[in-house]
């Protein structure tokens, strides 16, 4: 069953520099951008997250990040860190949310 508002998609195993899964989201300009995933299965493996702005770094199946974007479009990259992943592809969610005005309200963008 899909949560709602994600997206599936894999993260394959990339010995050979094969591409990660990116994602372009337009409008972003002075907004603020949520970005959430989780792996499906695996939550151990080491998700990663990158956008053409900066890294955020890695967590054991599950990211969260709340980005101030600077573009009117913002390019996310997912990878997997090779220290913490199995040698197979990995399922993930993963969902963004872009703010109406860039604040935040109560702990809810919008």
């Amino acid at each position: 069953m899909r949560p709602l508002g994600f997206y599936y998609t894999i993260l394959p195993y990339t010995p050979d520099g094969d591409p990660n899964p990116c994602f372009t989201v337009e409008g972003t300009a002075d907004k603020r951008v949520e970005i959430m995933a989780e792996t499906h299965g695996l939550l151990n493996s080491k998700l990663c997250v990158r956008t053409q702005v900066q890294d955020f770094g890695c967590d054991d199946g599950r990211l969260y990040n709340c980005e101030q974007a600077n573009a009117n479009t913002l390019t996310i990259e997912f990878y997997c860190d090779t220290n913490g992943c199995d040698q197979s592809p990995i399922a993930i969610w993963v969902r963004f949310v872009v703010s109406f005005d860039g604040k935040w309200i109560f702990g809810i963008l919008l």
